[in-house]
């Protein structure tokens, strides 16, 4: 007995975003102190850290591509940042942002899966 499995790609859709310095430095901060390597990891030299050098580094707005993993990761940073000094009051803004984020992978997603199901390629 063969097995077979009908072969079919996977597109990864990627976001473009750009942050304010005051979101990003919060995340640096939050992700240094995290109980998580991965999410150490993040602000040290990941995700959060390109975030960060690209909102530091280059001309307002720039942009960032992000994935749902690396959103994915973001979040579980900021399960932490209630144990964090947010003087500048931006955490409700970044899980806001974190919410609409996703939403708008799944839904390009979801558009770029109607389309190919279609026999478009």
């Amino acid at each position: 007995m063969t097995l077979y499995a009908p072969k079919k790609f996977e597109y990864e859709v990627r976001l473009a975003v750009s942050l304010p310095s005051a979101w990003t430095t919060l995340l640096k901060q939050v992700a240094a102190h995290h109980y998580d390597y991965k999410c150490r990891e993040a602000g040290a030299c990941g995700v959060i850290n390109g975030l960060h050098n690209t909102t530091c580094d280059s001309e307002f707005p720039s942009s960032y591509r992000v994935t749902w993993r690396d959103l994915d990761l973001i979040t579980k940073v900021m399960e932490q940042a209630d144990h964090h000094r947010d003087e500048a009051g931006v955490a409700p803004a970044i899980h806001q942002w974190l919410r609409e984020a996703k939403d708008a992978i799944v839904e390009r997603h979801a558009v770029i899966e109607k389309y190919f199901d279609q026999g478009a390629l």
